[in-house]
């Protein structure tokens, strides 16, 4: 693990939550880094673990973050200008919105990182089990971002985590990208920020 974190990978945490799920096919072509908003319809969706606690990050799928109105207010000034916020669904009335993160940097350091590549195409990337994520890279100003070699995954710097933090925001999950995201899921002793409150 690095000693000074200052990127983590987010995701919303589904373990004894209210999450919600849409057919994967719909992600290959929506939340990967391209605008949404002018033809936005919400796809549909299935909600599971109805009589669990619903949190300010609701579980759906890692390359869209699904957040509470409150989340929305406590996090809007950092999204400005690098995702969009779609309204998807309705939790206890009250509307949850589906973060669709736009900006990309280019920060990844590939021999670094563990990569899987396609046998066929050594260029072509098939998942990362580990990224090396290189922090001089990344514009100042930017708290949210994908990275172009994996447009499925949603990083988030300290600005983001400290602004979660301050504000209480509830459900979500910050990974070590070192670690890697199944391993990190299963062993959380691994994280640095196991847990937002």
């Amino acid at each position: 693990m690095t000693q000074t974190m200052n990127i983590w990978i987010f995701k919303a945490d589904a373990n004894h939550r209210l999450a919600i799920r849409t057919d994967i096919e719909y992600f290959q072509d929506h939340f990967v880094a391209k605008p949404l908003a002018n033809h936005w319809n919400p796809p549909p969706i299935r909600v599971l673990n109805k009589s669990l606690p619903v949190r300010d990050f609701v579980s759906w799928m890692m390359s869209a973050p699904v957040i509470s109105e409150r989340a929305r207010g406590a996090l809007e000034h950092l999204f400005s200008g690098h995702c969009e916020i779609l309204p998807l669904i309705e939790l206890r009335r009250k509307l949850y919105y589906a973060v669709n993160v736009l900006t990309t940097v280019n920060c990844l350091d590939e021999e670094k990182s563990d990569i899987c590549y396609a046998i066929d195409d050594p260029g072509y990337i098939l998942s990362i089990r580990r990224y090396h994520l290189r922090n001089e890279m990344i514009p100042s100003g930017v708290s949210i971002f994908k990275i172009p070699q994996d447009v499925g995954t949603v990083f988030v710097t300290k600005t983001f985590v400290e602004s979660a933090r301050v504000n209480q925001l509830r459900g979500g999950i910050l990974l070590d990208p070192t670690v890697g995201i199944f391993e990190g899921l299963i062993r959380p002793e691994l994280n640095l920020v196991p847990d937002l409150p």
